[in-house]
């Protein structure tokens, strides 16, 4: 491999985590959001209520994500973009909880675009 690729790589992945540790705090420090870099992906919430029932419970802890719409489907859905929106997938017996997963935007640091933020490339 070209080393100076590897440097570069390296010296890349330094920079991204200068933004993150300036975040190391014991109190707390505004988010300041880069608005010319931002993306949009779907990301798991709420696991906690995988496998138990949707019902006027689950909605209470969907309610505190904030959403800006929520979507109870059985896997069917449109491919519409929605920022803040909730989608809970079913089971098959439209009552069990499958998964939740909520829409959001995402800073793009070191990314090109939102499908780069993925949970697998931490």
């Amino acid at each position: 491999m070209n080393p100076k690729l590897v440097d570069y790589y390296y010296a890349q992945r330094q920079k991204d985590t200068d933004i993150a540790d300036s975040y190391r705090t014991h109190h707390f420090k505004a988010y300041v959001e880069d608005a010319r870099s931002r993306g949009y992906t779907s990301i798991p919430v709420l696991e906690f209520l995988k496998g138990k029932p949707w019902n006027n419970m689950a909605l209470n802890f969907v309610s505190a994500l904030r959403p800006s719409g929520i979507r109870v489907t059985r896997d069917e859905i449109t491919s519409d973009a929605v920022s803040w929106r909730v989608t809970v997938y079913l089971e098959d017996d439209d009552r069990t909880i499958q998964r939740i997963e909520q829409e959001v935007s995402v800073g793009l640091i070191g990314c090109t675009c939102g499908h780069d933020v993925r949970i697998g490339n931490i």
